[in-house]
């Protein structure tokens, strides 16, 4: 039998197994413990074999290819300062593809229950094992596979679409708005996306770290527009009518239109999307001031300060863009 492992491909251990028989004509050989060990290799797991015409055989453990550039770590529950709901968004997205959680005293049954409300925006975050002392996470979202841009349009249309219904539900139609975990599926999605790439340039690395940034904005304004929801279904509730609807719904077509420079800034910088919508914030304020309802003043103020943020955050993607910056004429 051939030795197994041969020095000129590179083996740092080199053993030498007797070849065995098993029944009338199968042969078999034991696998080393070590290898064993590494891979955590269980009855029933798979093993590759690769056979050359030199006469070597390689074994690879299936589960090594699987977990070939994952990223994992580990959570001691007992010495943890933060809540899992704030750790395990965070280790998600910065790219983590498998989280194990370990203490004494595990509470599997609440640990279960808090990650099963946390998949409900964190996709593809499941428990894959658990045991007494531990409990395995992984993320089987692929992100490499999703292209910001293609991530950010989403977030825009998702957007632009509860602004949209906000504005029906405000005139007493009947809407469907959508959950808040859709817009945030989407924003955890690209942060993912973002912090985890590996880029090449430092132009890149940067322009993602603006992106990773903004959509912490963006989350903010998600939060503002759930609030604007809820004072218009009191309204409704308490049968009054929105003495200054109409200037609402001025205020939400803008929002909208403010939504799409800030998010194609991001990825097409223009100084026109910018100073249009620098334009679009003063005309916010300005219908803001002119709100009767002082709580409802203070939801558009709260909004219009968390977009100003976003689209001062995408305006910085102008300085990745010489003929921005100088003034050269856009395409």
């Amino acid at each position: 039998m051939q030795e197994a492992g041969i020095n000129n491909r590179g083996y740092k251990d080199v053993e030498t197994r007797k070849v065995q028989k098993l029944g009338s004509s199968s042969l078999f050989i034991t696998l080393p413990k070590k290898w064993v060990n590494k891979w955590t290799i269980k009855p029933g797991d798979k093993i590759v074999i690769e056979m050359t015409d030199d006469g070597s055989l390689r074994l690879t453990a299936e589960k090594s290819k699987f977990n070939a550039g994952r990223k994992s770590v580990k959570i001691d529950l007992d010495a943890l300062k933060e809540p899992l709901s704030y750790a395990i968004p965070c280790l998600y997205s910065l790219g983590y593809d498998e989280i194990t959680i370990t203490g004494k005293k595990l509470d599997l049954d609440s640990i279960s229950k808090e990650i099963n409300d946390l998949s409900r925006f964190l996709i593809g975050l499941e428990v894959s094992e658990s045991g007494e002392n531990y409990i395995k996470l992984d993320c089987l979202l692929d992100s490499e596979r999703l292209s910001a841009e293609s991530l950010l349009r989403r977030l825009l249309n998702i957007i632009s679409k509860k602004v949209e219904d906000i504005a029906s539900f405000a005139s007493n139609q009947q809407v469907d708005i959508l959950s808040k975990d859709e817009i945030k599926k989407v924003i955890y999605m690209s942060l993912r996306r973002v912090l985890e790439s590996n880029v090449d340039s430092i132009k890149e690395s940067i322009r993602n770290m603006i992106i990773a940034v903004n959509l912490t904005h963006i989350i903010h304004v998600d939060h503002v527009l759930d609030k604007l929801i809820n004072y218009i279904k009191d309204q409704r509730d308490q049968k009054k009518e929105i003495k200054d609807i109409n200037i609402l719904k001025e205020i939400l077509h803008n929002v909208s239109d403010l939504m799409d420079e800030i998010v194609m800034s991001l990825l097409l910088p223009s100084v026109k999307r910018i100073n249009n919508g620098i334009k679009l914030i003063s005309l916010i304020n300005d219908a803001a001031g002119k709100l009767n309802d002082s709580k409802l003043r203070d939801i558009i103020i709260d909004l219009s300060w968390s977009l100003n943020e976003a689209l001062f955050i995408s305006s910085c993607t102008l300085y990745f863009e010489e003929s921005s910056v100088t003034g050269e004429k856009e395409e």
